[in-house]
């Protein structure tokens, strides 16, 4: 009974965060991108800031200095003391944007749907999205706790098609 509990409430935790992913989002990084600002009451950080660099590097998909730089620059304000800075705002739309390369998510898709399709139900193109992310996340969840995971996304991005009937489609190259 106490498991029964426990795992109930971890499902409510795990909905909750859900329901808002940018609140959820600020939770998780803020503290790590808060720490990288000059002070409180300025919370923002150097577009070049070495810290902020590397923490880019560990948790998004860009690579090389080019991408890096030119995400940067679309993203980063610039100031009238020179120089460009980002905002936590900024910071968690690229790690929204750049969460893995698009080109890796239209691989995955291509290598395991029928024929290499442009288009597929939504219940298959849930199935891939659940099969890149186990590759891409290491921890281990239940199949509830994954399924409440992508059909969070996918409300997220596709709205109330996302949990469309099966006749509609899914266009992974748009």
């Amino acid at each position: 009974e106490r498991k029964a509990k426990r795992a109930e409430k971890e499902q409510q935790l795990l909905e909750k965060t859900v329901a808002d992913l940018e609140v959820a989002e600020q939770q998780a990084y803020g503290p790590a991108f808060l720490a990288l600002c000059n002070s409180e009451d300025d919370a923002s950080t150097e577009a070049a800031n070495p810290g902020l660099v590397k923490l880019l590097v560990e948790r998004t998909a860009l690579t090389g200095a080019q991408g890096l730089a030119t995400a940067l620059h679309e993203t980063a304000v610039d100031v009238t003391s020179g120089g460009q800075r980002l905002d936590l705002d900024g910071f968690l739309s690229l790690v929204r944007r750049h969460a893995t390369s698009d080109a890796a998510c239209v691989e995955a898709f291509e290598q395991t749907s029928a024929a290499g399709a442009a288009a597929i139900i939504p219940e298959e193109a849930k199935a891939h999205a659940l099969f890149l992310a186990q590759k891409q996340i290491s921890r281990e969840l239940t199949k509830e706790k994954w399924d409440v995971l992508v059909d969070a996304v996918f409300e997220r991005e596709l709205g109330a098609s996302g949990s469309a009937a099966s006749s509609s489609l899914v266009d992974f190259h748009a």
